[in-house]
């Protein structure tokens, strides 16, 4: 199933995830993993009571309690999602991922100062993580909570993650080699 579903072909997936469960019921990855396939399928509400089950039989579950995040924010459904994430790194401390889902689901409640702590703190657990830049950058581009030194640093931090440095040095070069055009005065 997983390979199906990694091939961009979530409905064979799921077919295979119901394949293994009528043979082991209690087979809480099969549970999630039909979870992501219906998720993918934009069948959120499915994908939510698979992550349940899964999480009835294994209730310390990481990867359930995150993906049940993800379908509860899929659905709107924004207090669970923020409980599922909360769960999630109640039992994973430093998932980066989880803190960025936190982070969007904060945001989109209104909680603008935990949201970006969530952000901040998923950067500080994977620095190159160019989703959590973007999501940063974002948040402050309309909120305006940062000084134009902070928000060009986190800019910066943002192109290190998401620009390779051989395209960053090439820039630098053109912009060397051909320098902005100065302003004509008019008379």
């Amino acid at each position: 199933g997983a390979a199906l579903n990694d091939q961009g072909k979530p409905n064979e997936a799921a077919a295979c995830y119901l394949n293994a469960l009528a043979i082991k019921p209690d087979y809480a990855e099969a549970h999630n993993n039909l979870g992501v396939a219906l998720n993918t399928l934009d069948r959120h509400g499915e994908a939510a009571a698979c992550y349940q089950r899964a999480l009835a039989l294994v209730p310390d579950f990481v990867e359930a309690c995150y993906n049940l995040g993800n379908a509860f924010k899929s659905q709107h459904k924004l207090d669970a999602a923020v409980e599922s994430y909360r769960k999630a790194l109640a039992l994973k401390p430093d998932y980066a991922e989880a803190h960025h889902n936190l982070g969007n689901a904060l945001k989109d409640q209104g909680n603008i100062s935990e949201a970006i702590e969530s952000f901040r703190r998923a950067l500080s657990l994977k620095p190159d993580f160019s989703e959590a830049y973007s999501s940063l950058l974002f948040l402050h581009a309309y909120q305006a909570f940062l000084a134009p030194g902070e928000y060009l640093a986190l800019a910066r931090g943002w192109e290190r993650a998401c620009v390779p440095e051989k395209e960053r040095k090439a820039a630098r070069d053109r912009l060397l080699l051909h320098p902005p055009l100065a302003g004509r005065r008019l008379k």
